[in-house]
């Protein structure tokens, strides 16, 4: 049996690596002689035998691997055409040796499986609507192929422009399964009359640690924090900043705890988001005499998981910190900036600790934690009892999906 993941992302997004491994430990458990193959943005990065081979998706080759204009827009040319190829049905292709492979993939897979995550979605600017165009088309293109074809939990928007959301729509109806991973995504999803929808959750959440350090096993009263930008405003940005700051001064300076600030992505586009205000936020604390730990970049999901393993509570705006940091029984403090992370945070039962970025204040951040970190002891065995349950349903989930639509 042939599977393709014609979606994965790169793997300087850990949060979008866990999800994949998700699937990935979905797949290997039904389809254990399957040959798998990954369609990726950089491909190169991955190390060891994930699967049996990962290669660029067309995204990728046509934009990023080489980008040169002309080249970019030759590729892009090729692509096209061999689209229109495959809508007529014919049985050669033109172009690079390289497309002409990737297509075929498409052609000679028996399931195709897109990863979940939060990637239907957009900003405004032309460059966002592209980018979109260009995710659509790994649907479209499957589309036109016999193999069965399954979307893993996702979620949907938001999206600047209504013709957006509804040409994402569109381009997800005809397929066998499309996964929500949140409520708001499924109702949406539902007002479009996409067929074949159902409700499930982040496929991260089926990850399973090697250990889980008990709370009396750890060496130190260490919180952890990962942060992104909440607006692209300077000014909205800075008070931002400064606001999540004076929280976790004023909480360290009263319970006495250690500071660990995390950096979940470090990919090109994420840099300012994640490094930049990471390391100004840690450098503000260690001039305030707080005891700040050096900032920890995670380098894969396992190191994810031993990272917050090591903590006593997350406050997490990385929607996938908290996640991961949910399967180790830590609690978190979510800061939200889509309601990607209210639908997760509600899946595990957290709803009381998501704060949304723009309703952040020193104070009101700041009660958040304090009250979550008191309560740390009952929180924690919820979140291991609720992963459990979310993981055993979901196996259970899938395996039927699995049989019925593959």
């Amino acid at each position: 049996m042939n599977i393709l993941i014609p979606n994965a992302t790169s793997p300087r997004n850990n949060g979008d690596q866990a999800i994949l491994h998700g699937l990935l430990s979905l797949l290997q458990r039904e389809y254990s002689d399957a040959s798998i193959t990954i369609h990726s943005s950089d491909p190169e990065l991955y190390v060891g035998a994930l699967v049996g081979q990962v290669k660029p998706h067309i995204y990728f080759w046509s934009v990023f691997e080489k980008t040169t204009t002309i080249v970019r827009i030759f590729r892009v040319a090729q692509v096209v055409l061999n689209y229109i190829l495959v809508y007529i049905r014919s049985s050669s292709y033109l172009g690079a040796q390289r497309v002409i492979q990737l297509i075929t993939d498409y052609k000679n897979a028996d399931l195709i499986v897109f990863t979940g995550g939060g990637y239907l979605r957009t900003d405004k600017g032309i460059t966002q609507s592209l980018n979109l165009l260009m995710l659509l088309f790994h649907f479209a293109l499957a589309k036109r192929f016999s193999a069965r074809k399954i979307v893993a939990p996702m979620s949907f928007g938001p999206f600047a422009h209504k013709w957006q959301e509804r040409l994402s729509a569109k381009i997800l109806q005809g397929f066998d399964i499309v996964a929500a991973r949140e409520d708001v995504s499924h109702v949406l999803l539902q007002e479009y009359g996409v067929s074949n929808l159902i409700l499930s959750s982040d496929h991260a959440l089926l990850l399973k640690p090697s250990s889980v350090t008990s709370l009396e096993n750890k060496n130190s009263r260490t919180i952890g924090f990962t942060i992104r930008s909440c607006s692209t405003d300077t000014s909205k940005k800075e008070e931002f900043e400064q606001a999540v700051y004076g929280a976790l001064r004023q909480f360290a300076q009263l319970e006495n705890v250690v500071i660990q600030p995390i950096i979940q992505v470090d990919g090109i586009n994420d840099h300012a988001f994640d490094v930049v205000m990471t390391e100004s936020i840690a450098t503000k604390l260690k001039v305030n005499s707080v005891n700040v730990l050096p900032v920890k970049k995670i380098s894969g999901v396992q190191d994810a998981l031993s990272t917050y393993d090591a903590l006593e509570l997350l406050v997490g705006m990385r929607m996938h910190s908290n996640i991961l940091a949910a399967i180790v029984g830590v609690p978190f403090v979510a800061i939200s900036y889509e309601h990607k992370t209210d639908g997760i945070a509600k899946t595990l039962g957290m709803s009381q600790y998501v704060i949304p970025c723009k309703e952040v204040e020193k104070e009101t951040l700041f009660n958040l934690i304090l009250v979550a970190f008191r309560r740390r002891q009952e929180l924690r065995k919820k979140l291991i009892s609720k992963t459990k349950t979310i993981q055993e349903l979901e196996l259970n989930r899938w395996h039927h999906i699995f049989q019925n639509h593959a």
